[in-house]
């Protein structure tokens, strides 16, 4: 987590993500307010679970400009939690694109945050029509009071195919 004073704590969070790696953990994820600490604070942390092997999701580019995306990817990120500032930058969304990373969108947690005033300027869809890989997500849920359905249901209309339309799989 992103706080002034926890680095004990997030240096202990990567040696027990180690510990547990496969094993229940799939990786580490650095969420809070992007706009307070930036990325780069952390790079001692991402350093040593690269070492370690351990994969990681860093929240980047929902509160703060394109270089906190940038930050992220040159500490090794493979997936960008929020991203959405991204289409403020064409050549970062070619770099996203080309290299495979994928998004994780939060429309609902983006709206309550203002990083978007409306839905209907919500990205997801263009994202998806540039070639980007995106997932939808509904970040912390007790603070944005959503659901993965919610959030399915809030971008139906926003989504390359309606869900209703989608055929069923086995």
């Amino acid at each position: 987590m992103r706080f002034k004073d926890n680095q004990t704590e997030n240096m202990e969070t990567v040696k027990l993500a180690k510990k547990f790696l496969h094993r229940g953990v799939a990786g580490l994820d650095l969420a809070g307010s992007e706009g307070s600490i930036p990325n780069i604070d952390y790079k001692p942390f991402f350093d040593r679970a690269t070492q370690l092997g351990i994969p990681f999701t860093i929240h980047a580019g929902e509160a703060a400009s394109p270089d906190s995306i940038h930050q992220a990817l040159a500490m090794g990120a493979k997936r960008i939690g929020h991203g959405i500032h991204c289409t403020d930058d064409p050549q970062l969304m070619k770099e996203l694109i080309d290299n495979q990373i994928v998004l994780e969108c939060y429309a609902t947690s983006n709206m309550n945050t203002k990083a978007f005033d409306q839905i209907d300027s919500y990205p997801s869809k263009n994202l998806l029509h540039q070639g980007m890989k995106i997932t939808l997500n509904s970040d912390d849920m007790t603070v944005s009071n959503t659901n993965l359905p919610r959030e399915y249901h809030l971008l139906e209309e926003k989504l390359i195919l309606p869900l209703k339309k989608r055929p069923h799989c086995i």
